[in-house]
């Protein structure tokens, strides 16, 4: 499924396809292909990480494992810190999704040491974009670019989602990014006044925190290619299917 040649990964499944340069991890998946139709202008579940844990990243040590790309960062002798990222193919589900990708990323420390920045990115051309406007993701609502520009129910935390749904009506296809059920939220980034304005952009963004001696930090998200038609059907039980996984550590 995933194949290596330099610092450049390409995947390839039954039904879709797309390029992870691992240098640049946070840009994410990009240049992706579903059932040979390309989705323009799409990045997913890219890790922007520090510059200096990747410019010490050991380019030996990212390799791929029969559905699963893994690359490391950091190297712990010289940046105290080390950082881990998989991504990995899921596979389709007969009546709820066709294929998706879930992203792993974990931090450990020999010492105790303060956590650099970090957070995923997912970035679509703005579109038809939406989040459930409860917990049971019952109704969904439109989202904006800076995450509220539609009235959001009261009772939920503004601008933080456990799921994003986006469509792609030309593919026939949507596309579930969602967060573990016992993880922070997802946020919609406010966009930078030079971006493209068509641009939204959303993902996990963690402050810099402590990291106990051999303790590893790791979070989860899924992203899943659904069927357009009952998409928001399908999301609800592809979310419950989720968070019946075991929680990550921490």
């Amino acid at each position: 499924m995933w194949t290596i040649q330099g610092q450049q990964a390409q995947l390839q499944t039954n039904n879709f396809s797309g390029t992870l340069d691992l240098g640049v991890p946070g840009a994410g998946l990009q240049q992706l292909c579903f059932s040979e139709q390309p989705l323009p202008a799409v990045g997913l579940l890219g890790v922007s990480l520090t510059q200096k844990l990747v410019d010490v990243s050991q380019i030996n040590s990212h390799y791929a494992r029969d559905n699963c790309l893994v690359a490391s960062y950091g190297d712990v002798l010289t940046t105290n810190c080390h950082a881990q990222l998989q991504w990995r193919c899921v596979d389709p589900q007969p009546g709820l999704w066709l294929g998706g990708l879930e992203l792993i990323v974990s931090f450990e420390a020999p010492l105790l040491t303060r956590l650099p920045e970090w957070k995923t990115t997912s970035e679509i051309p703005d579109r038809l974009i939406f989040s459930p406007v409860d917990d049971n993701a019952q109704t969904w609502q439109p989202i904006g670019r800076n995450g509220n520009d539609y009235p959001q129910d009261p009772s939920l935390n503004e601008n933080r989602y456990r799921m994003i749904l986006c469509r792609f009506p030309e593919q026939n296809l949507s596309y579930l990014e969602m967060v573990h059920c016992q993880q922070p939220w997802l946020r919609v980034f406010s966009a930078a006044p030079q971006s493209a304005p068509e641009i939204m952009r959303w993902g996990l963004q963690m402050p810099a925190d402590h990291l106990e001696k051999g303790v590893i930090l790791r979070r989860v998200l899924r992203g899943l290619f659904l069927p357009l038609e009952e998409d928001e059907v399908l999301a609800r039980k592809a979310y419950q299917h989720f968070s019946t996984v075991a929680p990550p550590l921490n």
